[in-house]
């Protein structure tokens, strides 16, 4: 039989009600509880997709991939955080120009005579050392050296047109892109502002020169930054790309 349920008089949900052949009633349900019942249990483990292909070991990166990171050390023990001591000054750390440009011309100097005490170099008996000529632009300080192995030497080649071999960037072997690259870094105290650098490496580590210009932002650091990807994609070398982002220092007093 049916039964309807009335609170203050507003109908509620419709129950039906039937009586089994005990004479006792019994609820209908809406859906057939025995479809329920029989449904295929879930299952929590997902299908593997034959077209994935699994990571293996292998596969995976690796820190070495991405160089040496310096940390900062604290009583000789080094921590997790970011050693930026290498860093560039920030031009939005000082008042005016003058403070900056001493900041700037204090952090060059430690910095060349970091390098210069690091160019030490092994030489066996049966090479020679010959002046690579490669100079710095504005100390011309030798930065190359060559090592030429006199026991299967190989005659130099003129180029046609050229006369004789020189160290022109035209007879210089093109510097490999994976060995200078550009980036967005962050420095610590402007964690809202990113800039562009020139990275490049020497030996095992790599080194950094901050591109004036202002941020990411700036019109003026996006074109600088579109000059430093051309001269890496013609083979310039770091010398060479650091020369000219070093003359555009003072061109821009607020970059």
């Amino acid at each position: 039989m049916l039964a309807y349920s009335t609170v203050a008089g507003i109908n509620t949900n419709l129950i039906m009600t039937e009586t089994d052949n005990a004479g006792a009633p019994r609820q209908l349900t809406l859906f057939a509880v025995e479809l329920v019942a029989t449904a295929p249990p879930f299952s929590p483990a997902p299908s593997c997709e034959p077209e994935f292909e699994e990571l293996t070991s292998s596969d995976r990166w690796k820190e070495a991939d991405f160089g040496e990171v310096p940390h900062q050390s604290d009583n000789g023990q080094l921590t997790i955080f970011y050693d930026d001591s290498d860093e560039p000054p920030d031009p939005d750390d000082f008042l005016n120009l003058t403070e900056y440009k001493q900041a700037w011309s204090d952090w060059e100097s430690a910095r060349v005579l970091e390098q210069d005490t690091q160019a030490v170099q092994l030489v066996s008996s049966h090479s020679q050392i010959s002046p690579g000529d490669v100079y710095d632009g504005l100390r011309q300080r030798p930065s190359l050296v060559l090592e030429r192995d006199t026991q299967n030497p190989v005659p130099e080649q003129k180029t046609p047109g050229f006369g004789d071999y020189t160290d022109v960037p035209e007879h210089i072997k093109p510097v490999p892109e994976h060995l200078h690259w550009l980036e967005k870094y962050c420095p610590s105290n402007r964690k809202d502002n990113h800039y562009y650098r020139y990275c490049w490496k020497t030996g095992r580590k790599i080194r950094h020169r901050h591109i004036t210009g202002g941020s990411v932002r700036s019109q003026l650091a996006q074109s600088r930054k579109q000059e430093v990807e051309i001269a890496i994609a013609d083979g310039q070398a770091p010398v060479e790309i650091e020369k000219l982002i070093r003359s555009w220092r003072f061109l821009t007093p607020n970059s």
